[in-house]
């Protein structure tokens, strides 16, 4: 599947709102076209920043010992967005989703298929 950017999202938002397993709704920049994907899980982020070169040492990791304890692991890790004013090539920081629904209705005909069927640009809303 080709890596699409569909937008920008809070490191605070993925912790609270969207973490692993969530479905999240963008607005594809310049077509308005609905685009939902489903938060990947943790390992995936492992397995991002191996892919663009970045060691998974290098995802930032947060310490809070009591609460480490009380769940029996060592540190948690923040969610690998890209932060504002950041280099825009930098594509170590970005949050991993899978497409769903994958099966999308054509809207003249009912048609239904698998998104990978239809064309490969994102469309218009309509």
């Amino acid at each position: 599947m080709s890596r699409n950017e569909l937008g920008k999202i809070r490191q605070s938002a993925v912790i609270m709102n969207y973490g692993p397993g969530a479905i999240i709704d963008f607005r594809v920049p310049g077509s308005g076209a609905a685009a939902s994907v489903v938060s990947a899980g943790l390992e995936q982020w492992e397995r991002e920043a191996a892919r663009v070169g970045t060691s998974s040492s290098d995802l930032k990791r947060v310490t809070e010992p009591r609460l480490a304890e009380k769940l029996g692991v060592k540190y948690f890790r923040l969610p690998p967005v890209a932060h504002d004013g950041g280099d825009d090539e930098d594509k170590s920081s970005a949050l991993i989703g899978v497409r769903f629904p994958d099966w999308l209705q054509c809207p003249d005909c009912n048609l239904l298929r698998p998104s990978s069927k239809w064309g490969k640009e994102l469309g218009g809303p309509a």
